[in-house]
């Protein structure tokens, strides 16, 4: 690995990149923050129903936990996008 000082021109060429990816990711991105969003607020709204207000900050622990088996599959996604615009542009 080369350890690279950074420059001007390379942050702004990572974050154009950046924008691209998150545009051409939106869609997924939306609909895989809204299953832990719902989840939430199923959580919290059970719990104020219940009177157990003091257990909304713990319950929010297992929450955040629950989302990580599924990250591997989100950092390779850039890899899944260069290789499809790869195939696509050598159709």
């Amino acid at each position: 690995m080369q350890i690279v000082p950074p420059e001007f021109s390379s942050l702004r060429q990572a974050l154009a990149e950046g924008w691209v990816m998150a545009n051409a990711t939106r869609g997924v991105s939306i609909a895989y923050a809204a299953i832990f969003t719902l989840a939430g607020l199923v959580i919290v709204g059970s719990l104020l129903a219940l009177g157990l207000t003091p257990f909304v900050v713990a319950a929010a622990g297992p929450l955040c936990w629950s989302g990580r088996p599924f990250w591997p599959g989100s950092t390779a996604s850039p890899g899944a996008m260069r290789r499809a615009s790869d195939q696509d542009s050598a159709a």
